[in-house]
């Protein structure tokens, strides 16, 4: 929600958070008598979340790429509508003309899939070896 809209609510008795990403929310937050709690500047990005998890995938883990490129154009047009938000304005930021945009997905199955393939291919192996030597073994000649 927009400033304007934090100071009506406000203003008709509701209780209101400010949240902002860039910390620009701070003054607004002191002008509506708010008690300011951030999430500190201690936070490590590459540390794990509360829960032992952790934030995204490692590059090494996906496998797949998407391109999205034939609809840079319209998200790009669509975050400009929001630009003075931080976070809108971050990822239009992102969406500049030298950034891949091609979205990368992780594959869960890709590995088990080799796994069963090359599994299949030598139990097929096997039996065409032993099928081989049951019959020379078991042959019978007339």
């Amino acid at each position: 929600m927009g400033a304007a809209s934090a100071r009506e609510l406000a203003a008709q008795g509701w209780q209101v958070a400010v949240m902002s990403a860039s910390g620009s929310g701070e003054a607004l937050g002191r002008e509506l008598g708010l008690t300011e709690e951030t999430g500190g500047e201690d936070w490590d990005v590459d540390a794990p979340f509360d829960d032992g998890n952790p934030m995204g995938t490692p590059e090494s883990d996906l496998h797949w790429a998407v391109d999205v490129s034939a609809y840079v154009d319209r998200k790009r047009a669509a975050l400009a509508c929001h630009a003075s938000q931080p976070d809108a304005a971050g990822m239009l930021t992102m969406y500049s003309s030298g950034h891949d945009h091609g979205t990368r997905f992780q594959d869960h199955g890709r590995n088990m899939l080799i796994a069963a393939g090359l599994t299949l291919l030598l139990i097929t192996l096997v039996f065409n070896i032993l099928g081989q030597w049951l019959r020379a073994k078991f042959r019978e000649n007339y």
